[in-house]
């Protein structure tokens, strides 16, 4: 039933429509450290990001542009609980069979921005493995903060 219930949210987010960005988010695009997904792992030289094989860990604030395709991984955005980090996907194609692609575990506000004409793919797979005694992350793109959809992509779960 929660895996229904997850769906179903994640489904309803997506019909919304999303807003373009703004003169002022574009400005920001320019400014983002770019984190390249290259098949089992990422490139990325922006201090605050860690890669261990497909394992991609942001840890400080900040603007972050994604391309490329993750064979098997996940993105997992752990900041803390102030400021905000902006994840522009931009033809990102992420693949996750144990977990959430798109982790959001802690971060005051998470934009994940579509880049315009951009088709952004993540999939999971249905064997979740979880930490001992808990049950979550338990979705394709998964956020215990909150989390801002946006642009004039397209995304596809």
């Amino acid at each position: 039933m929660k895996f229904v219930r997850t769906a179903a949210l994640v489904l309803a987010a997506l019909m919304l429509p999303l807003t373009a960005c703004t003169s002022e988010e574009d400005q920001l695009a320019s400014k983002a450290a770019l984190i390249s997904l290259e098949g089992p792992t990422a490139a990325c030289s922006a201090d605050g990001v860690h890669i261990d094989g497909g394992q991609i860990t942001i840890s400080s604030h900040g603007i972050y542009r994604i391309t490329g395709t993750l064979a098997e991984g996940q993105i997992l955005v752990d900041c803390g609980d102030t400021g905000e980090v902006w994840l522009l996907l931009d033809n990102a194609d992420i693949t996750c069979s144990t977990g959430a692609c798109i982790y959001i575990k802690q971060a005051d506000l998470t934009h994940i921005s579509l880049e315009k004409d951009s088709v952004n793919t993540l999939t999971d797979g249905v064997g979740y493995i979880f930490d001992p005694g808990d049950d979550e992350p338990d979705g394709t793109l998964f956020a215990r903060d909150d989390l801002v959809l946006q642009g004039e992509g397209t995304l596809v779960i």
